[in-house]
């Protein structure tokens, strides 16, 4: 009898240290999906900018169709009509949009300087 009434004590205590702990973690929660979040978010963008640049001028000339040594008004008239067709929000994807911003950031970077 008293092994029982010691049993029912210790899963009480047990069950109420659960709750009790559980009740904390309830109003915690929304803290720790926001940051959880933000870290994966992070995470993400970091990894595809680094896996989606444009290596070479030479590169960044095929990717928009035109010569490395074209002007900034050919390689944004061949940046607008690309991003125009491949766009995300026209049915494109954004693996080829971040390429081609990559491309014509490039060129024109190159004639800036």
């Amino acid at each position: 009898m008293l092994y029982f009434l010691f049993l029912i004590i210790i899963s009480l205590l047990v069950f109420f240290t659960k709750v009790k702990i559980l009740g904390y973690l309830y109003y915690f929660l929304p803290f720790l999906v926001r940051n959880i979040s933000l870290f994966v978010k992070k995470n993400h963008q970091n990894n595809t900018s680094n896996n989606n640049s444009v290596n070479s001028i030479k590169e960044a000339a095929e990717i928009l169709g035109v010569n490395p040594n074209s002007s900034a008004d050919v390689i944004e008239l061949a940046y607008r009509k690309l991003i125009k067709k491949l766009h995300p929000d026209h049915g494109g994807s954004n693996y080829l949009a971040i390429k081609i911003n990559a491309a014509r950031d490039l060129l024109i970077n190159r004639l800036q300087k």
